[in-house]
């Protein structure tokens, strides 16, 4: 059977039908500011799995993010191993700090997650990549999001939520 298919299961005296229903994709937020609210709880309303790390551990809690399905404190070097980051989790930094994104960036690009985002400019991500010598990978997104003029919290995490629901589809944006 592949994933996602429907089965009847011997047949006899009553049927039996059965659907794989694998879990929602995973979006990892590190930084846990005011601008992750609206992302965090968007990405759950359309189904997705959430984590709200942050290296201060007064902004991962659960009074900012009650219904998150995980939360992480650590230290920038220990954060990336607390993560689980696989092939079903994308990962947004939104730490605007340009030490803390140096230091979890490489570990970020090295993982098996399919997308990162950062949100910043796309001159300070050119300039945080010529500094770790990196060339940017195709699952780098900085500036993170959709351009659809959004201006709010709450319109940049639609765009940036939009952009990754495209890379999980496979689909490029579109009019």
């Amino acid at each position: 059977m592949c994933q996602g298919e429907s089965s009847l299961l011997e047949p006899g005296l009553a049927d039996v039908y059965f659907e794989h229903l694998p879990p929602g994709p995973r979006l990892v937020i590190i930084g846990a500011g005011n601008d992750a609210l609206p992302l965090e709880r968007m990405a759950r309303e359309v189904g997705w799995m959430t984590c709200v790390s942050d290296y201060r551990a007064d902004f991962a809690v659960s009074s900012r993010f009650p219904a998150a399905d995980q939360l992480a404190t650590a230290s920038l070097d220990d954060l990336p191993g607390l993560l689980s980051l696989d092939s079903q989790t994308f990962v947004v930094l939104m730490t605007h700090g340009y030490l803390a994104d140096r230091t979890l960036l490489p570990a970020l690009l090295a993982s098996d997650c399919p997308y990162v985002g950062m949100v910043s400019s796309r001159q300070r991500s050119v300039r945080l990549l010529d500094d770790l010598k990196m060339d940017r990978p195709a699952k780098f997104h900085a500036p993170v999001g959709l351009n659809l003029g959004a201006e709010g919290p709450e319109e940049i995490a639609l765009s940036i939520l939009a952009e990754m629901q495209g890379v999980l589809s496979q689909c490029a944006a579109s009019r």
